[in-house]
């Protein structure tokens, strides 16, 4: 997992080891054979239903897709159910793993990092896209500082 590349099941493994790792209880339904082949089976209205189902203090469903695919029309209608439900729910991509989207939903506490504030307008930009966040736009901006990324 060193690239910044996962397949579709990577992910998924990734996903669902960190999640249990940190307490969650973790649902994913398997494909089985069935006499028309392989296949999702399920009773009741079980297209589309996400890839992950993950209860800890709150529920929340996951979909999960490889860089460039989409969610399908049945995908799309239960994100809209589960959301006007109340309920949360995320579509995660490989992109997600690595910048730390899912651990932040997940729980996870990364550790600050501590910074003079700089006196830049490369900091205001830095901060004014991280809605604020100084401890997120602090981990930016030291990585840009070391030259690891370019500045846009």
């Amino acid at each position: 997992m060193g690239s910044m590349k996962l397949s579709e099941s990577e992910l998924q493994k990734a996903i669902i080891g960190r999640a249990q790792f940190l307490g969650w209880k973790v649902m994913h339904p398997l494909p089985g054979q069935t006499r028309d082949g392989w296949a999702t089976t399920t009773q009741g209205d079980g297209k589309g239903y996400p890839d992950l189902t993950l209860v800890r203090e709150r529920f929340i469903w996951v979909e999960l897709k490889a860089e460039g695919k989409y969610l399908t029309v049945e995908q799309k209608l239960w994100r809209d159910w589960i959301i006007a439900a109340g309920g949360e729910w995320y579509c995660w991509k490989p992109l997600d793993w690595f910048n730390g989207t899912v651990d932040a939903v997940l729980g996870v506490k990364l550790e600050p990092i501590h910074l003079p504030l700089p006196e830049d307008s490369r900091w205001d930009r830095i901060l004014l896209a991280c809605d604020g966040d100084t401890e997120q736009a602090q981990r930016i901006y030291s990585v840009l500082e070391r030259g690891e990324a370019p500045l846009a």
